[in-house]
């Protein structure tokens, strides 16, 4: 020991009195020289501390008389570099607080790079209260800290692993932090900025906790630079969590809008609890895909629903610069348990500002030419549902003394803008254009023109007539076609055949009526835009002279499809993982490998797998995502927004009772623009399919596709316009058990009450003696206009993929099989089939054959260009990568 009674410090005698907290001041940075009148090293201190009362006042019944060791190093080095066997052990009480702050406001660092291999740094055992403030931990042969069996430990202010000013290749060869033996009530960093910690640089995980310790709060702390994890609980060097570790988010999109980043994901947690999660943003993800905190963004308070789970979307929180790396971390507001950091998404640029004007449109032509003044106090909205109506929710604003306006949007799509009547004015621009919205663009040039009404009194004249599906094109509109809502009908005034604005206008109705405000007396062209995918039968256009009010009507157009995607499928597919893995759908376009959005589809305990297809069902333009629960869970569908992620429905496909699985395919099968989905059984039901409206949810069809009421194992649907009418139909084929039967069906045919009528016969496309399926797809693969068959074998099968061309199958009803592929889309050997969708990746009006990995055979995807299939032989790879590394039961993509 020092002679303690020659420095300026109390006596050790007085120390022992144990009436009042004690402080030792560290004033030498020397770690070797011991017993020196007037110094005291950190190794003095400690050991004086633990030689008292082990350490504080716990032992004389005082708990709340805190020792502590302070510094004053003077013009010292701030520099302790400890020698020998490293340093004493904190062990047996409490309370101590270690401070190294300085009097300049630099913190005392201590450095380990001359102690022997596996010596830590500071050892906290079977304590209780020991507070570590503002002290540097690096270089030590082992962690930095190690917390053993102890309990209401705080670190804060600290850096653990690198020097203050950061550099570079001082960290621990250990964890940051190692919290084990049953410590409880542990707080690294704190909820207000000062307190967080930086642990940078270790050479395994930032902060260990081992699944024996508990209630280890890890707040607001930069953790980066580790070579596992930042936080592991418990799996060494896996992105999962210990038996004891909480969950961590799941992030969907992190958008970077005009107004601030905005995080969206779920936590799925405890029911009915207080969790605070923390944003960061973060370098590159590790192995894992988790990431760590190199700077701290903000936190916000969620409580769990009654299943545990809680969406949420953070208010604008500071702005940040796309293609950021974020991720966050949860902490149970009850147990004080802190989660692992969640996977990396990258930041997006979104949304952005929309600028425009109202104005008096004095001469009609609905742009504002000179001496055309504003109209102030105008409102202008977005019309979100597209009702061309205001309805509760939707954004609105008024113009200022000039008439404009200006909108702030914060997520990227396809805006429309709608004015509310002006009394005593017509509208001559009353449905400006959508227009897209993206990466924080500007949008200007929106104009509303609007006339003054003669008198108060009524327009000069009007059109109208019915647009309506021609089912069978013969220009006459029949009982059974559909009417089409919401197409715009307009005045053709320059005859240039498109929309420009300015010229009057009108939408249809719910009854495909439409019905233009004609502002003069004049012949004009009517004409109309037709929906995607749709295209006039005959009529494309009407001349009609305008007179003394007098309504025009029956200008009636009839529509065919032209949908190429039942041809082609578009540019995005789904993966979702099967039985045994995670319930997560990855959604990925053309031939990028790195997925646009990651959704967690079912709750995280279910691993019976996810069957998955994509349509669009809000009608923003952007395919939405199904996802169909397999084996083990009730028969449920949901479907995800594929920009955003989130839910949009859930609808049971049968019974609840069942619990077999259901497959899903989708197509728009009545042509009112939303996404309608096919739902069929898998093991343990019969050969049923069922065509619900994606709108409504009723049912347009219910059938069995393979006529053996009495088979159950399921049935496996692919849709494909393979008779060229522009209708959807349906190939069918049995499930596992039976033979590789296929079955298609007129989509013409597939109307309530109606019943389903086949091209041609049942036919076998492998080995009749085969009893494991076949998995279906459809798709325009040698360009022709017609949809082919393509089949992946089932499960037992070897990842076969055979093709046949759907012309030649409709021209020869059935009996000509002319083979358009036959190669393996994986190992030969392989016996979990392969799963199949169409897609055209590379914009080629050819569509890829897009496989996913069969039962046992990993988890990837391949993708095979269509332009390149040939009768034998494999086509070329466009990509083969692993969706879901580590886990090898196979994939479903659609």
């Amino acid at each position: 020991m020092p002679q303690l009674r020659q420095s300026p410090l109390r006596s050790l005698e007085e120390l022992e009195r144990r009436d009042t907290p004690t402080t030792w001041v560290v004033n030498t940075s020397d770690d070797v020289n011991i017993a020196v009148d007037g110094k005291l090293t950190l190794r003095e201190a400690l050991l004086a501390a633990i030689t008292n009362s082990a350490v504080g006042d716990a032992a004389a019944g005082d708990p709340t008389q805190e020792d502590v060791i302070t510094f004053d190093l003077g013009p010292n080095p701030r520099l302790l570099v400890i020698t020998g066997n490293g340093l004493p052990t904190i062990s047996g009480g409490g309370p101590l607080r270690i401070d190294g702050s300085l009097p300049d406001g630099k913190i005392v660092h201590i450095d380990g790079s001359l102690v022997p291999d596996g010596v830590p740094g500071l050892i906290i055992e079977n304590s209780s209260g020991v507070v570590l403030h503002k002290l540097t931990i690096a270089r030590f042969r082992d962690s930095g800290i190690i917390i053993q069996n102890s309990s209401n430990v705080t670190i804060t202010s600290s850096t653990v692993g690198t020097n203050p000013a950061n550099a570079i290749g001082l960290g621990n060869r250990g964890h940051g932090i190692h919290i084990r033996g049953g410590s409880q009530q542990v707080t690294i960093g704190g909820t207000t900025p000062e307190l967080g910690n930086r642990i940078s640089a270790n050479r395994d995980s930032g902060v260990r906790v081992e699944p024996d310790s508990h209630s280890v709060a890890i707040l607001g702390n930069i953790i980066n630079g580790h070579g596992t994890l930042g936080i592991d609980r418990g799996i060494e060097g896996v992105g999962g969590t210990g038996p004891t570790g909480p969950a961590f988010p799941v992030l969907s999109q992190a958008h970077v809008t005009p107004n601030g980043l905005v995080i969206t994901g779920t936590l799925t947690g405890r029911p009915l609890q207080e969790y605070r999660v923390e944003f960061f943003r973060g370098n590159p993800p590790n192995a894992s895909g988790h990431g760590e905190a190199t700077t701290f963004i903000s936190s916000i308070q969620v409580i769990t629903d009654a299943n545990g789970v809680a969406n949420f979307r953070t208010p604008n929180l500071p702005p940040i610069i796309s293609n950021a790396a974020i991720t966050a971390t949860a902490t149970d507001w009850t147990t004080q348990d802190t989660s692992e950091f969640a996977a990396n998404i990258l930041s997006k640029r979104t949304g952005g500002t929309v600028h425009g004007v109202v104005f008096r449109d004095n001469n009609f032509n609905g742009i504002q030419d000179a001496g055309e003044p504003g109209i102030a106090n105008a409102q202008v909205y977005v019309d979100a549902d597209g009702n061309n109506t205001f309805s509760e929710g939707e954004i609105i604003v008024s113009t200022n003394s000039l008439g404009e306006f200006m909108f702030t949007l914060e997520n990227d799509g396809n805006y429309s803008l709608r004015q509310l009547p002006i009394e005593g004015f017509t509208t001559t621009t009353p449905f400006p254009p959508a227009f897209p919205v993206i990466g924080g663009t500007k949008t200007t040039g929106i104009s509303f023109g609007n006339r003054v009404t003669p008198d108060g009194g009524t327009p000069s004249g009007s059109v109208s007539g019915i647009v309506y599906r021609d089912l069978n094109q013969n220009s006459v509109r029949d009982a059974d076609d559909p009417l089409l809502p919401g197409v715009r009908a307009y005045l053709d005034l320059n005859n240039n055949q498109r929309y420009d604005v300015g010229e009057p206008t009108g939408f249809t109705n719910a009854d495909g009526v439409y019905t233009i405000t004609a502002p003069i007396n004049r012949t004009y062209l009517v004409r109309i835009e037709s929906p995607s995918q749709l295209t006039p039968v005959s009529q494309d256009a009407y001349s009609v002279t305008v007179t003394d009010g007098r309504p025009q009507t029956g200008l009636d157009f009839g529509l065919r499809a032209i949908n190429r995607n039942l041809l082609l499928g578009g540019p995005r597919y789904a993966v979702g993982a099967d039985a045994g893995g995670a319930p997560i759908v990855r959604i990925y376009a053309q031939e990028n490998p790195e997925p646009l959005l990651t959704i967690q589809a079912f709750d995280s305990q279910f691993t019976g797998g996810v069957r998955v297809a994509m349509g669009d069902v809000n009608r923003d333009g952007i395919p939405d995502v199904f996802a169909a629960a397999g084996p083990g869970a009730p028969p449920e569908v949901r479907v995800y927004d594929g920009q955003t992620g989130m839910l949009i429905g859930t609808i049971l496909a049968f019974e609840a009772s069942f619990r077999g699985g259901v497959f899903i395919s989708t197509a728009d099968f009545n042509f009112d623009g939303v996404t309608d989905f096919v739902v069929s059984p898998d093991q343990g039901g019969g050969p049923r399919v069922r065509i619900l409206d994606g709108n409504s949810l009723a049912t347009i069809a219910d059938f069995f596709g393979i006529e053996d009421p009495n088979f159950r194992g399921g049935a496996r649907v692919a849709i494909t316009d393979i008779n060229r009418d522009d209708v959807p139909d349906l190939l069918i084929a049995a499930g596992f058990g039976g033979g590789p039967r296929v079955a298609a069906f007129d989509g013409r045919s597939l109307r309530s009450g109606a019943t389903p009528v086949k091209f041609f016969g049942d036919f076998f496309l492998f080995e009749p003696t085969l009893r494991n399926g076949v998995y279906l797809a459809g798709g325009d693969i040698d360009g022709d206009g017609f949809g082919d068959l393509v089949a992946g074998g089932g499960p037992g099968g070897g990842p076969r993929v055979f093709a046949l061309s759907g012309r030649r199958l409709i021209e020869s009803s059935g009996a000509d099989q002319v083979v358009l592929a036959n190669f393996f889309a994986g190992s030969s050997a392989s016996r979990g089939g392969i799963r199949l969708s169409m897609k055209d990746l590379d914009g080629d009006n050819r569509a890829e054959i897009v496989a996913g990995a069969g039962t046992g055979d990993g988890a990837f995807t391949a993708a095979f260009r269509g332009s390149s299939v040939t009768p034998d032989g494999e086509p070329t790879s466009m990509l083969r990568m692993e969706v879901f590394p580590d886990f090898r039961g196979g994939v479903y993509v659609g």
